[in-house]
């Protein structure tokens, strides 16, 4: 269960969602969760640094208001992202008879998908949702949360924008209850939509990275999952490019110098490191090392036939 050919199966189902949220939250990529994108250029034990800045694009007035035309569209987007990883989740559980039913889940209604998602004891998801405390709940609790508002836009249309807000009003119980969302709501939605499901077709690695993101994202939509905040900082991700002259045949790459130079204000900042080594002052070999795989300690040695899994090509590091 949840094997490689399982994510296959996510991937086919759920291809048409990823490239049709990309499209409405009018982005070109948002496997990335930074507003810059940022590449730093460091010499080893060298105080200065070059760096370069890739700002995010800012959708014109008029891309704007499409935007915010299409939110409810955008909204049940996001909400069938979530529904298809977890109609794949009761599928392979259902395969295996640990759900038990007459038909598979894809022929289920959607309350009965969210109350049987919600039943489904923790040792039945996926890893990632095992091993992140307080990810699966938060998921599950949006699923569940948001399906009455998610029918209301499909099936009555009840719905509103206006200034950039999304307003549905759903009646249940004898009571309206009306959710509003403005647009960093929706986009931090969205975000937690995409990012679920890349990290279980495996497009995006699990680890800290992924898993900081989802945080951030899901808590800035703490009252539509109504579970509390993780208290994670904005993430920001850097590319870090160390060069690194030869010390008596190795290559000692300073990670506590490189630690220190990188600061962000209010955030919570991870890096990538290449390390090209300098051999009388010329390039002669790289490793890449992805943020999950930079080691702790303040200096890291490098040799000839090191870490074979992680060398690259000498960039142009010029």
């Amino acid at each position: 269960m949840y094997d490689k050919a399982a994510r296959a199966r996510l991937t086919a189902k759920t291809e048409y969602e990823l490239w049709l949220l990309q499209f409405l939250s009018g982005s070109e990529d948002r496997s990335a969760d930074t507003e810059h994108a940022v590449d730093m250029r460091l010499s080893n034990r060298d105080h200065r640094a070059d760096v370069y800045l890739r700002t995010a694009k800012t959708p014109s007035r008029g891309a704007l208001a499409v935007m915010n035309a299409m939110s409810p569209l955008t909204f049940a987007a996001a909400y069938k992202a979530l529904d298809m990883v977890f109609e794949w989740i009761l599928e392979e559980n259902y395969a295996t008879g640990t759900v038990p039913a007459r038909q598979p889940p894809s022929r289920w209604r959607f309350d009965e998908k969210t109350r049987c998602i919600g039943k489904l004891p923790l040792e039945l998801f996926p890893p990632p949702m095992r091993s992140a405390p307080g990810l699966r709940e938060r998921l599950v609790g949006l699923y569940v949360n948001l399906l009455g508002f998610r029918n209301e836009i499909v099936h009555r249309s009840s719905f509103s924008v206006h200034d950039g807000k999304l307003e549905v009003a759903h009646e249940a119980k004898g009571s309206v209850e009306v959710l509003e969302l403005d647009r960093g709501e929706l986009d931090a939605l969205v975000r937690v939509g995409m990012d679920t499901v890349r990290l279980f077709i495996g497009s995006t690695p699990f680890g800290t990275e992924a898993t900081r993101r989802l945080r951030y994202h899901l808590d800035q939509i703490e009252k539509l999952h109504g579970l509390g905040r993780f208290g994670q900082q904005r993430p920001v991700l850097l590319n870090v490019h160390l060069r690194v002259p030869e010390e008596g045949g190795a290559f000692p790459a300073d990670l506590g110098s490189v630690r220190r130079r990188l600061t962000w204000p209010d955030a919570d900042v991870l890096f990538n490191l290449t390390v090209v080594a300098l051999v009388d002052g010329k390039p002669s070999i790289a490793w890449r090392f992805p943020a999950e795989s930079v080691p702790d300690g303040d200096e890291f040695m490098l040799r000839p036939g090191s870490y074979q899994e992680y060398v690259v090509p000498v960039p142009d590091d010029r």
